[in-house]
């Protein structure tokens, strides 16, 4: 591989990350490293060296963004990622979510969700909030979290109730 070809693959990266919201510090987080391994990908270089293998981190950062795992082969080619994204991480219409949001969801469970609306009328603004616990939650780590969530909920139909909005419940 040119020293072109892992610079390619460092703004494949770059890019779909910026696409998913995340800073570079929010995806080391995410996948278990510091922010200067994303950084060293994301230039395509190590200390001015071009990396001679694909490592694990860069592994983990592909399979997080939802890539296949011939994606990053395919980009030091002079292809595209293919993404991943399972029919179950669809929206209605077949829209994807969002990665961020698709990341968030494959840990956990799904303890509850809202729908508020935000528009003062018919015009369908609204904002989908789904509560999210542990997985494995003790039932008194999951009441914990819908304690708190439910003085969330009450503060954002407050909010939305001031500011002439209707809000209706998830559930």
């Amino acid at each position: 591989m040119e020293p072109e070809d892992w610079k390619r693959l460092g703004r494949e990266f770059a890019a779909a990350r910026t696409r998913a919201g995340l800073s570079q510090v929010e995806l080391g987080e995410r996948i278990g490293v510091s922010r200067g391994p994303i950084q060293t990908i994301e230039r395509g270089h190590t200390k001015g060296v071009s990396p001679a293998r694909v490592s694990s981190t860069m592994r983990s950062y592909a399979s997080f963004l939802g890539w296949t795992d011939d994606s990053i082969e395919a980009i030091l080619q002079g292809g595209k990622p293919t993404l991943t994204q399972p029919e179950s991480e669809r929206m209605p219409g077949g829209e994807r979510i969002p990665l961020r949001i698709a990341a968030e969801l494959r840990d956990g469970q799904i303890l509850d969700d809202g729908v508020f609306d935000l528009s003062p009328d018919d015009e369908h603004f609204q904002l989908l909030i789904m509560v999210k616990g542990k997985e494995g939650a003790t039932p008194e780590e999951v009441s914990a979290y819908m304690d708190k969530w439910r003085k969330v909920e009450r503060g954002l139909r407050r909010m939305g109730e001031g500011e002439g909005g209707a809000n209706s419940p998830g559930k």
